[in-house]
């Protein structure tokens, strides 16, 4: 429970996924319009509503407050981990099901996007359902026998995913059908035996897409077709053009996958072990899951390093099958009474401490890391004396986390380590998310609330920022951005009340040039503001 809730208003939103998310549901609250979406102004189609429904609610219920936005995550990540246990128990057993559970809830990435007010991980737990009620299909399919059981005990799980995979396409779109797809794909070829009926997959079409496309056509028939070009557009340009600079190589996302599955990387290596490897490969329950899960990273791996957009929580559906393969490895080693190897034991307190130091020693140098990016403000955040404490922490646990897995106490390990994280994460939150949102977000901050007490109106010139929409709690014109349309001349015309133009001091030279009536008035980190008199 600490891992999920404790501390989640202890940092403010991180710009620009936490803050769009964040006031798109706002907005539904206020607007009470829950079919057509918007954000700033205008209308909002570049994801479906249903994680953003769920976020209204809870601002409706609970008040609109960074820890509130963040809250249906966590709620969602504990069913997730609890939905893990269940089906870890219903197809390998319970040893598997309690270390399953516990190393996904302890995985870095996972338990970071769990406490985040972002889509993925409510999106990850519904595609994971999705597939595993396709694997029960299968398994009760194979199991009737005709004049003895009902078909219901095939029917039910069949209707259930794709009722599911459904609601995985109105969390984020069509990959929340195609992955489950792919991955139950996969088994089957492990499984080796016949594919499901024709009208079995003509009725799970049928209900996957009525419910998964049921608010794409309602947004057609209630907004004309430029919703779904503007949708299918921002769509294709993900895989096609890095978006707001967030390219990086091909192998992007297997170097996240390192990083994002800390503690436990190094434990993929127990399938160099033969007697593991061999153990499992044999089991024919167990070699048909060990398929999918490797078809089910690898397409997930090949889909994300294809689109040119890079994001680390765009693979993160990838972590359930790759812990799998960790759960199943340990359970082996539980079942033969055996203990991870010693180098391997060295390999893994060796990437806990590292990550741990850095962790440890990562406000202090914060500051150098900010001017390296040319990001200077006028008061810098001072870590606290104790800044060291979460990654002081990590690393002390890994050590002992490790050594323990290395006298073969697998379980007592996995919890430990288990434990480590949950405290280890609030203390991000403590600690590591104010200090990078005072430099990512604290700058635009500072001047919006600056301009509003001067009863100013607010653009943003050549720059887009969503904390100014969610903390602010106003429409903010952003002139030159794909993002929205604008009206740069408006700063040539007179007006009523002031207006704070906020910019990079990199475009600073271009906007004097542009809008001679402009005077600046402040400066703060990499940005510059200037102000439209009244009586310009």
């Amino acid at each position: 429970m600490p891992a999920l809730f404790l501390g989640l208003g202890w940092a403010p939103l991180v710009d620009w996924d936490e803050n769009i998310y964040a006031e798109v549901a706002r907005q539904i609250m206020v607007r009470g319009e829950y079919l057509i979406l918007h954000l700033n102004g205008h209308q909002f189609w570049e994801k479906p509503p249903l994680f953003l429904w769920e976020m209204a609610s809870f601002f409706r219920v609970f008040g609109v407050a960074d820890g509130v936005a963040r809250l249906p995550s966590a709620v969602n990540g504990l069913l997730f981990v609890i939905g893990i246990f269940v089906v870890g128990s219903r197809f390998v057993g319970a040893t598997f099901a309690g270390l399953w559970s516990l190393v996904y809830l302890s995985t870095f990435l996972p338990l970071l996007l769990a406490r985040s007010a972002v889509i993925d991980h409510t999106f990850n737990a519904l595609i994971t359902a999705a597939v595993f009620l396709l694997v029960l299909y299968d398994q009760a399919r194979e199991a009737v026998r005709p004049g003895i059981h009902s078909r219901w005990r095939y029917w039910w799980p069949l209707l259930l995913a794709s009722a599911v995979m459904g609601l995985a396409v109105l969390t984020k779109g069509p990959l929340g059908g195609a992955i489950p797809l792919v991955a139950y794909g996969f088994y089957k070829l492990g499984r080796g035996r016949a594919w499901p009926h024709p009208v079995h997959i003509l009725v799970c079409g049928v209900v996957s897409l009525g419910i998964g496309l049921s608010w794409y056509v309602a947004n057609y028939l209630a907004a004309g077709p430029d919703f779904l070009e503007k949708f299918t557009d921002f769509q294709r340009m993900l895989f096609s053009r890095p978006l707001e600079g967030h390219d990086g190589p091909f192998y992007y996302h297997i170097l996240v996958g390192v990083v994002g599955l800390f503690p436990w990387t190094p434990l993929l290596l127990l399938y160099l072990r033969v007697m593991v490897r061999q153990a499992l490969w044999q089991d024919d329950a167990i070699r048909p899951l060990i398929v999918m899960c490797l078809g089910w990273t690898g397409f997930v791996l090949l889909v994300f390093s294809i689109a040119q957009s890079k994001l680390p929580h765009y693979s993160s559906v990838m972590y359930v099958p790759l812990t799998f393969l960790i759960a199943l490895a340990l359970a082996e080693l539980v079942r033969q009474r055996q203990s991870i190897s010693f180098w391997m034991g060295g390999v893994f307190v060796l990437f806990g401490a590292a990550f741990g130091v850095g962790m440890a020693v990562l406000p202090y140098f914060m500051q150098v890391l900010a001017l390296r990016g040319r990001i200077e403000l006028t008061v810098p955040p001072t870590p606290a004396d104790v800044a060291w404490w979460p990654g002081a922490l990590l690393a002390a646990g890994a050590v002992i986390g490790g050594l323990v897995l290395i006298r073969g106490h697998i379980r007592t390990g996995v919890v430990i380590m288990a434990l480590v994280m949950a405290l280890f994460m609030p203390g991000v939150w403590r600690v590591h998310l104010p200090l990078f949102t005072a430099y990512n977000q604290g700058a635009v901050i500072d001047l919006m609330q600056r301009a509003y007490a001067q009863n100013g109106e607010l653009v943003l010139y050549r720059m887009v920022s969503f904390a100014v929409l969610f903390y602010g709690q106003r429409d903010v014109e952003m002139l030159h951005t794909y993002k929205f349309p604008g009206d740069p001349a408006r700063l040539d015309r007179p007006v009523a009340h002031p207006v704070f133009v906020i910019t990079p001091k990199q475009e600073a030279e271009r906007l004097e040039r542009e809008h001679p009536l402009l005077e600046r008035v402040a400066e703060e980190g990499r940005l510059a503001m200037y102000r439209l008199a009244p009586d310009a």
